[in-house]
């Protein structure tokens, strides 16, 4: 990788070499309950093990805009990772006459996470030689969560010509992030208390929904097929740093229509428009305060007061039908608000940091085909 700053012109190389072992294991039970027609249960358990053990070595070599030699430095580090998460799936179905249709499901999870990484940091001159004592630092990141979902649908035809579906879902998240780093000094590795905290994030989504399908001619051979919907959404989420005092609440309600028209001529060929409002929350990892220092050159962190993207969403599709393939082809255009980007800022020792940012609106239009 190569690396230039304009304001005082440097290179920056960083070859680096990985090995990584992954292990995995999972299991898994059914059990299904049928009394009659009319009902139906499901259980489900299953329980994932994930191991990895990382090596990676960077030699890190600066150099002046003339490519005079700078500095060098070989950073080696042993990341130990274990995870391991146990989730347990309901769903009751009952059957009424005139196929009506109600489902109730719920999950939760619980997940737990330990990963320790050692690192040497070992300075090098231009011939290679090692200059002093390896710089040592260790790091952890453990982390306990829990996520339950909990949803209620229900499906109503109308008559012959369409269907009505209506339904309840929230999602509930708790997450505790414990991040240590310490560095060695005098033989002893003393914590740095800059980097180390603990990092409690909570967060509800309620959400319901209302949709109508409807058609002309018949469901399996519609003539035109029309649908619109929409979702009114409430969260709420707050996170918090145990030993520092920053912390952050959010409590945002939206609406989120969709509708769509698609037209099927007489040898079923179809054309499509549509437009729906979506949002893209950020993960718990552009959240988290957290500053990963793998590679000390070039850090990563998350950002607290990221906000979610919202898009506006419009395509427009056409397929056609041929003898022994089909040709589809797809206009599209999306208008995203709090767009989110990485952004990397780089100080005056030279380090880059590399964060989350909402960039205002972002524009992404486009055609595509496919032949099939």
């Amino acid at each position: 990788m190569f690396q230039y700053d304009s304001d005082d012109k440097y290179y920056l190389s960083q070859p680096r070499e990985d090995e990584r072992t992954i292990q995995t294991q999972t299991a898994r039970f059914n059990v299904g309950y049928t009394p009659n027609s009319k009902n139906s249960f499901k259980l489900e358990g299953i329980w994932l093990f994930e191991g990895q053990d990382n090596y990676e070595t960077i030699v890190s070599t600066t150099e002046t805009s003339l490519h005079d030699f700078t500095s060098r430095n070989s950073r080696f580090s042993n990341e130990i990772r274990r995870f391991q998460t146990g989730e347990l799936l309901f769903n009751y179905t009952r059957n009424f006459i005139q196929n009506r249709v109600l489902s109730i499901d719920a999950n939760s999870a619980i997940e737990y996470n330990r990963e320790n990484t050692d690192i040497s940091t070992q300075s090098l001159s231009e011939e290679n030689a090692e200059i002093g004592s390896p710089f040592l630092q260790k790091t952890h990141f453990y982390e306990d969560a829990n996520l339950t979902n909990f949803s209620i649908n229900y499906l109503h035809p109308i008559k012959e010509s369409g269907l009505f579906e209506t339904g309840y879902k929230t999602t509930l998240r708790f997450i505790n992030d414990d991040y240590l780093r310490s560095n060695q000094q005098n033989g002893s590795f003393i914590t740095d208390l800059s980097h180390t905290d603990i990092f409690k994030f909570n967060e509800q989504i309620h959400a319901l929904y209302l949709q109508y399908t409807g058609w002309t001619g018949t469901q399996q051979e519609p003539k035109l097929k029309y649908h619109f919907g929409i979702r009114p959404e409430q969260v709420l989420n707050t996170g918090d740093n145990v030993q520092s005092s920053y912390n952050f609440s959010n409590n945002y309600f939206q609406l989120y229509p969709s509708a769509s028209l698609i037209y099927y001529t007489p040898k079923r060929n179809s054309f499509k428009l549509a437009y729906s409002k979506r949002i893209n929350r950020p993960s718990i990892g552009d959240y988290s305060p957290f500053i990963d220092i793998t590679d000390s050159l070039n850090v990563w962190s998350g950002n607290p007061d990221i906000q979610p993207e919202i898009s506006h969403s419009f395509e427009l599709t056409q397929n056609q039908t041929f003898k022994k393939a089909s040709l589809t082809t797809s206009l599209f255009y999306r208008l995203t608000s709090n767009s989110i980007f990485p952004y990397t800022t780089i100080d005056s020792s030279g380090v880059s940091t590399t964060r989350p940012e909402n960039f205002g609106n972002s524009y992404t239009y486009g055609a595509e085909a496919f032949y099939l």
